[in-house]
């Protein structure tokens, strides 16, 4: 069956599809969709150019670029997948999210678009304001609450410092983050370095706390 123009498939009630152009399949209740591609879960709006949808697992499959609008955040991808039972959306490929706070660009992400929760599992490199990047491997971060975890060995360089460690977990709201593992800290307008194995520090108040064998390394004007 071929429908043409104005097309909108109803789910249930939890996810519209509207379309120029439709080719379904009755037998099989998958349906191909092409040209001003929209689909809606409630939360999120994802726009593309073509669309494979089956209507029995909810699930939405896209490979000709795509981008999902969530309240602020925008996500954009060469393809991806969209399931619809969870409210999960898996992007690869040239994959950008922009939030008014961060930016974060990589190859493969998950994003739920209920709980806000951006998901990382390769490298990806995640821009907070003009001076803050995160480089990281592995983690999550909540932008709704604005909290994350970062594990693999995360990078975070400011403005004048470098921190490495096995991993952080952060609370952006509050500025407040604590660094686990062998925890390296630089900070290159001080001339110091801290060695130790628990760092906690506060990002608005320039302020940190390093225990568990604890070593700090301090340049001298003859060094």
């Amino acid at each position: 069956t071929e429908a043409y123009g104005h097309v909108h498939i109803n789910d249930n009630d939890s996810i519209h599809i509207y379309a120029d152009f439709m080719r379904y399949k009755g037998a099989d209740r998958t349906a191909f969709l092409k040209n001003n591609v929209r689909l809606t879960d409630g939360q999120g709006t994802l726009t593309t150019s073509a669309l494979d949808y089956d209507l029995n697992t909810k699930i939405a499959v896209y490979s000709q670029q795509g981008k999902l609008v969530n309240g602020k955040t925008v996500l954009t991808s060469q393809s991806g997948t969209y399931y619809g039972d969870t409210k999960d959306a898996q992007f690869t490929r040239d994959v950008k999210l922009v939030d008014p706070d961060y930016t974060m660009t990589t190859d493969t992400l998950l994003y739920n678009t209920v709980t806000r929760v951006a998901t990382f599992t390769v490298p990806t490199l995640i821009q907070q304001g003009p001076f803050k990047q995160v480089q990281t491997t592995d983690g999550y971060y909540d932008l709704l609450h604005k909290t994350a975890y970062l594990g693999k060995r995360p990078t975070i360089i400011d403005s004048s410092s470098v921190l490495v460690a096995d991993e952080v977990a952060a609370d952006d709201s509050t500025g407040f983050a604590e660094a686990r593992g062998t925890v390296v800290f630089k900070d290159t307008a001080q001339g110091m370095v801290v060695l130790c194995n628990d760092l906690k520090s506060s990002w608005e108040n320039a302020s940190f706390l390093a225990t568990v064998n604890p070593i700090a390394i301090i340049k001298q004007e003859t060094d």
